[in-house]
């Protein structure tokens, strides 16, 4: 009982409105938060492609160059969507089944084994609250199944600046995804311990998710995370 007092006070605090101002003001991630002149938005659950995404469509949008600051990206906060809608900004919201999600969330956070029940719990419970807090927007945002951006990217932001209208060229049949890769792994590389760690697939990191998948799917919070994803599918 104790543990699940600890999990929602946490979580409360970390998806609270005061939390993310205060998170805006951290030099780190200045950039990935809404500002005066951010022009679009693209988010989601930690683990979800927001990387991949993120680099993408800097790819195509930005091909000369990117300017710092006109993407809201990686606050992993739902209260950054929310703002996005008021100021209606074009918004890219990514969705991963929960268990892929959070296994490969702690797998980067490096959890020992004994740990993985409790935080699997923790984030779980993360995963529920951030997506049910945006379940009333659905259908003012654009919203992109995780599979759907690795196997469809080009189509995936080809359909969003039609759904915006942007006037954004984007060519369907051009997969740039292996140099979206290479250049995740080339600039962030160096920034970590492992290439565990970086958002990119591997042999090696599918074969441990599997393990910590097991545990996650024994869990009870496991049946409402999967609902809210399928809310949204």
């Amino acid at each position: 009982m104790l543990i699940k007092v600890v999990i929602e006070v946490l979580i409360s605090i970390r998806y609270s409105h005061l939390f993310y101002y205060l998170s805006s003001f951290r030099r780190k991630y200045k950039y990935a938060f809404l500002r005066k002149k951010t022009k679009y938005i693209i988010e989601g659950f930690p683990r979800s492609g927001n990387t991949f995404a993120f680099n993408y469509f800097k790819f195509i949008r930005y091909p000369s160059g990117y300017n710092l600051g006109e993407i809201g990206h990686h606050s992993h906060l739902p209260y950054q969507i929310i703002l996005g809608i008021k100021r209606n900004l074009p918004i890219l919201l990514l969705i991963r089944e929960p268990v892929d999600s959070i296994s490969s969330l702690l797998l980067k956070r490096n959890i020992s084994i004994k740990q993985l029940p409790f935080y699997g719990q923790y984030f779980l419970r993360m995963y529920v609250r951030y997506y049910s807090s945006l379940l009333s927007f659905k259908s003012n945002i654009f919203v992109v199944p995780f599979t759907d951006l690795i196997s469809k990217p080009e189509f995936v932001l080809y359909e969003f600046s039609k759904f915006y209208s942007l006037d954004i060229e984007v060519d369907k049949k051009r997969d740039l995804s292996d140099n979206v890769l290479q250049h995740i792994f080339n600039v962030n590389r160096s920034k970590v311990a492992s290439v565990l760690h970086l958002a990119v697939p591997s042999d090696e990191k599918i074969k441990r998710k599997l393990f910590i998948s097991e545990i996650l799917n024994n869990l009870a919070e496991i049946s409402e995370a999967k609902e809210i994803y399928n809310e949204f599918l």
